[in-house]
């Protein structure tokens, strides 16, 4: 089934989104300890915004439940969601300053599962990267990889840092 569908998708697939049509907005909404059994262990919860800024409808292609593969994180963390068992290619089509909103998991990898020191990390989406799996290579890297051999843009979020000291709330600075 996943041959038939990687064709598919090859044949019909929309013109890819270029430099400057797409914004991405990162936020830190959240953090939790011990979480699915990992004692002492952090996640960090994540809002991705991804705009369209052109003047015309873009539509691109993600994998309905691990979306994250479009993602690559800038830093010692992993973006994750919950498991689903219906993955599949869909299209996503934004009309002129229509938005989509994700909501992630940022879990630490290696050194960062030790510190509690706050780090800054930026994501970069690569709208189209659904190829999961069949590339190899870390989970972060692979759309960076796709996108640099296939000369395509991405998206870079603006950077954030780790340091979520309330649980409840967060006050802006001002005129925010």
């Amino acid at each position: 089934m996943l041959p038939i569908t990687l064709l598919f998708v090859t044949l019909f697939r929309p013109p890819r989104p270029q430099a400057g049509e797409l914004s991405v907005r990162a936020e830190l909404v959240g953090r939790n300890k011990d979480y699915e059994g990992q004692k002492g262990e952090k996640a960090l919860f994540v809002r991705l915004e991804v705009r369209n800024q052109a003047h015309r409808p873009l539509t691109f292609y993600q994998m309905s439940c691990s979306w994250t593969d479009s993602w690559a994180v800038e830093g010692a963390y992993h973006l994750s969601v919950l498991l689903c068992d219906k993955d599949a290619p869909t299209p996503v089509t934004l009309a002129p300053r229509q938005a989509i909103v994700y909501y992630g998991r940022l879990r630490p990898l290696g050194s960062a599962r030790a510190t509690t020191r706050p780090a800054r990390l930026r994501l970069a989406f690569v709208p189209g990267f659904i190829t999961g799996d069949l590339l190899a290579g870390q989970p972060s890297a692979r759309p960076l990889a796709y996108a640099a051999a296939r000369k395509l843009p991405v998206f870079g979020s603006n950077s954030f840092t780790t340091d979520f000291y309330n649980d409840s709330y967060r006050l802006s600075p001002p005129g925010r």
